[in-house]
């Protein structure tokens, strides 16, 4: 027994070197990438300037949706600030989805609103809806009162958003979210940079705790003291300004996120729209409509632009956390699952060559390589296969370059777009990323691979963030 035991670890531990060393190496060739990407984007921001000479007129109309449930706490300020954008020709629908707070009380104080009948087709089925509403004190703004949806989540109050949508392109903003004034702006370069069709355009998302707005506006950035926000910035670093940028330059950008993204209205329709049973309703949107597209065999874009920046709340705490990583695990799989077509398909270009396979081997599966990394790494030693050497050597492989990265990302983000004014900002965040690998990064392996075995066992559920509103000028930067 003991000769197998062995000999099995012995065999298998040479696969885990070399997963996590071909990984981490496609790591670097996107970091590399994503550097390329923003010297880029900076050149053509800082020294061309192009879309400061635009006139008014060359900005397409968006319709900004927002689904909110429960949210007293933040919708107010949210809408707000929506509703200063600095853009031409905009609205803002609010659809508040079956509310059990007073979310409703909060928009009508706010707005001061005013029942109207409905003016639009119903091009998609979202279920019934209460009642209409504009507000008395800004004419953009429409808010749709439906009832809870048998199926929970953000897709169906989306769908009704898209359905009362009047422009060409709609946006989707979270309703913890704050939009930064110029970011629309910003978020419009992905039309005049391409002569291709753009289907989709994502901006940078940033974590709002710890951070001061007045009027809509973050006026004092900081880093939360809190260990478990803190840990989450270096990781939203890593994920749109080094992993986003990348595939934009590779062309298989598979994600933008639904809490500050834009798409094509007329495509969104064609394809569906929101799926109600998805818990991932951006990603599996996004990837529904580039298969679409290449099926066609029309040349579009979805891209990622670093610099528009939207505000949001992230979770506080270690359980909602975990809820909430657990649920991106189980809407990543059931994505994947429901496109395997695309999978190394020549026909679906760099997305099905090289962005699928990457979901599929880099992020699906990569906590089962991990958590069984681990279990072999451990045997190996207790059963004197594997020595001290070799052991450090997985432990370089698995947790260093994560290190490295993520540190990396912290400093391109302090060269470039600099978000934090302040130094010891980012060396706490140097210092949340050397600490990261060590207990936070197997917290996120084990919440994943819950969400395997929930989607696996077909356990859905939609787990409900607590809110906890934002900062006003007057409040503590800092959280303790």
């Amino acid at each position: 027994m003991i000769h197998a035991l062995r000999q099995i670890v012995a065999n298998w531990s040479p696969l885990f070197l070399w997963y996590f060393g071909i990984l981490n190496l496609f790591y670097g060739i996107l970091f590399a990438l994503s550097v390329l990407e923003c010297v880029k984007h900076w050149t053509l921001v800082h020294q061309l300037r192009f879309t400061d000479r635009l006139p008014d007129a060359a900005f397409p109309p968006i319709s900004i949706v927002v689904a909110a449930y429960d949210e007293e706490a933040v919708i107010a300020d949210s809408v707000s600030a929506l509703l200063r954008l600095d853009y031409p020709a905009f609205e803002v629908i609010v659809v508040n989805d079956g509310s059990s707070d007073d979310t409703m009380g909060e928009l009508d104080r706010a707005f001061d609103l005013h029942p109207v009948p409905p003016a639009f087709q119903q091009s998609l089925d979202a279920g019934p809806v209460r009642g209409f509403y504009r507000s008395g004190r800004h004419p953009a703004l429409l808010v749709v009162d439906k009832g809870r949806g048998r199926i929970p989540g953000r897709a169906a109050p989306l769908n009704v958003g898209l359905n009362a949508a009047r422009y060409p392109y709609f946006m989707t903003v979270d309703a913890d979210t704050v939009v930064n004034r110029g970011a629309l702006r910003q978020l419009a370069r992905s039309f005049f940079v391409t002569t291709k069709r753009v289907v989709g355009s994502g901006g940078t998302i940033r974590v709002a705790n710890g951070v001061r707005f007045r009027d809509g506006e973050a006026i004092d950035p900081r880093v939360s003291d809190r260990w478990v926000v803190g840990m989450q910035v270096p990781e939203y670093f890593r994920g749109f300004l080094f992993g986003r940028l990348a595939w934009n330059r590779l062309g298989g950008n598979l994600l933008i996120s639904g809490a500050f993204s834009m798409y094509d209205k007329r495509l969104a329709i064609e394809v569906g729209g929101f799926r109600e049973t998805s818990i991932t309703e951006d990603l599996d949107l996004t990837v529904r409509m580039h298969r679409r597209m290449r099926e066609r065999g029309v040349p579009y874009a979805i891209s990622f632009v670093p610099d528009p920046v939207a505000w949001t709340e992230v979770p506080r705490t270690v359980g909602i956390l975990g809820n909430q990583r657990e649920r991106w695990h189980r809407g990543l799989m059931d994505t994947i699952f429901r496109n395997l077509r695309m999978f190394l398909n020549w026909r679906y270009g760099p997305v099905g060559l090289l962005g699928f396979p990457y979901y599929v081997v880099g992020e699906m599966l990569e906590p089962v390589a991990e958590a069984a990394g681990y279990v072999v790494i451990v045997a190996g030693l207790l059963l004197g296969v594997i020595d001290v050497d070799y052991m450090l050597l997985f432990a370089a492989l698995a947790f260093g370059y994560q290190i490295l990265l993520s540190v990396s990302g912290v400093i391109l983000e302090l060269l470039t777009f600099r978000v934090y004014p302040r130094t010891s900002d980012y060396l706490k965040l140097i210092g949340f990323a050397l600490v990261e690998p060590f207990g936070f990064r197997q917290l996120t392996v084990w919440w994943r691979l819950k969400g395997i075995g929930r989607f696996l066992l077909d356990l859905g559920g939609w787990n409900v963030q607590e809110r906890y509103g934002f900062e006003e000028e007057s409040a503590s930067a800092g959280e303790s």
